[in-house]
């Protein structure tokens, strides 16, 4: 996304009277509760003079997160409102001092307020020489805007802070770059500090981001600073390499945000990928290096609203996924009802015989779009959204196949069912 730039306007809605040179700031105070206020309602036009009064006795009775709010919506209206910021700030000109005062809001919920100390402390911070530490507050507001369209005109402050943002072609990688990402060994807060920026990438986005890396050649140390590894993780260089090699391919930038979130450990279980913790757990990852795609796509599903019981769908997308990178295309037909089958006439040990295919529907906007991608690369043409009518392709063709058969003769079955499938009249 590019930095939006536009008229900044502040103190707008209400032109108040800012305290004169010569006016300490309790006196100003004070002349301001003196003032008759009328009643506001929620139809008036906004009041700047009604807020501070709040604002001022609510802080006098103690309920400091009340106070907050009124100070967050005359922020919300009168970007950096400087009155309201040296009150934050304790009035102290001396900027370690007025970085102390405004500590205590900085980790505020109320979006408007954070953003304001938060560019008030960039400030302060590089009148001190601290560069590194403004450009992470920086960093936090153009962060915020992203999730907030509403903090436009603090994301605009923000983007003039840290001049052209055009020296870096892609945003996020600079946002990264900006929160120290690329330059720490520290991976859990690597982690932290990366994942709701690359979660939150539409596809488009992650493509535009990985195109920024690739170009700079910084595939392998975006690896290297994400991937979690347990200690009993065996062989965990060729995880590292083909992390690496599927990144630079292009075909599945989307995945680069489960860096942030899967962990890699080898426990002797076989390859499995655990929910509830997380984690890929794969018995050696140069012996079974191919089931690192497959595993980690289905901690994207899980992260990404896929029900845990829709064992079909989530074998069917994750091993058409792995393939799509490798080939083009992926078949999710023959991966959704085989994973169905072969629970039915093969089996598992300690797992049913009978599992749900599934409903895509459960999935969030991006998990959506993901599977939206591999149903344009399906041979199969099955629309996988229509809940009822994949059931009843299932019924009408899928379930009259064995799955205990050698793999040749499978494949042929395959065939002959997805034939049948365009002309069951299920769609």
């Amino acid at each position: 996304m590019r930095p939006k730039f536009g008229l900044l306007v502040v103190g707008s809605f209400l032109a108040w009277p800012p305290p004169a040179a010569a006016m300490s700031p309790d006196v100003y105070e004070r002349r301001l509760l003196r003032e008759s206020l009328p009643e506001v309602s929620r139809e008036s036009p906004f009041d700047w003079n009604y807020h501070n009064q709040r604002r001022h006795e609510l802080l006098e009775a103690g309920d400091t997160r009340a106070a907050m709010a009124h100070c967050d919506a005359i922020f919300a209206h009168s970007t950096m409102d400087p009155y309201i910021l040296d009150t934050l700030s304790g009035w102290e000109k001396e900027p370690a001092r007025a970085l102390r005062e405004l500590r205590r809001y900085a980790l505020t919920d109320l979006p408007f307020l954070r953003a304001a100390v938060l560019l008030r402390q960039a400030e302060l911070l590089r009148r001190m020489g601290t560069e590194r530490a403004a450009e992470e507050r920086y960093a936090a507001v153009l962060d915020a805007a992203d999730a907030d369209p509403r903090l436009e005109p603090y994301e605009a402050l923000a983007w003039a802070a840290v001049g052209d943002p055009a020296r870096e072609p892609d945003r996020t990688l600079w946002l990264l770059k900006t929160k120290g990402v690329l330059g720490s060994s520290d991976v859990r807060r690597n982690r932290r500090a990366a994942r709701e920026t690359l979660t939150r990438l539409s596809l488009e986005e992650a493509r535009a981001f990985m195109d920024a890396v690739r170009a700079q050649k910084l595939v392998r140390p975006l690896v290297n600073a994400l991937l979690a590894l347990s200690q009993s993780a065996r062989n965990a260089h060729a995880l590292t390499d083909e992390w690496v090699r599927v990144l630079e391919g292009g075909r599945a930038d989307f995945l680069v945000e489960v860096l942030t979130y899967v962990e890699y450990a080898s426990t002797g279980v076989g390859t499995v990928y655990f929910p509830g913790r997380d984690t890929v757990d794969i018995y050696d990852y140069d012996a079974a290096v191919g089931a690192v795609v497959h595993e980690s796509c289905h901690g994207f599903m899980d992260e990404h609203g896929l029900e845990g019981n829709a064992v079909g769908l989530n074998e069917g997308f994750c091993i058409a996924l792995p393939k799509y990178i490798e080939s083009g295309q992926g078949d999710i037909a023959e991966a959704v009802f085989g994973t169905v089958l072969f629970y039915r006439d093969v089996g598992l040990r300690g797992y049913p015989t009978q599992v749900a295919i599934g409903d895509a529907n459960t999935l969030d906007a991006k998990g959506q779009a993901v599977a939206r991608f591999l149903m344009r690369h399906d041979p199969s043409g099955i629309d996988w959204f229509d809940a009822r009518g994949v059931r009843c392709l299932y019924d009408r063709v899928w379930s009259k196949l064995d799955r205990d058969v050698e793999w040749n003769a499978w494949l042929s079955s395959v065939d002959q069912a997805t034939a049948a499938s365009r002309v069951a009249g299920c769609f």
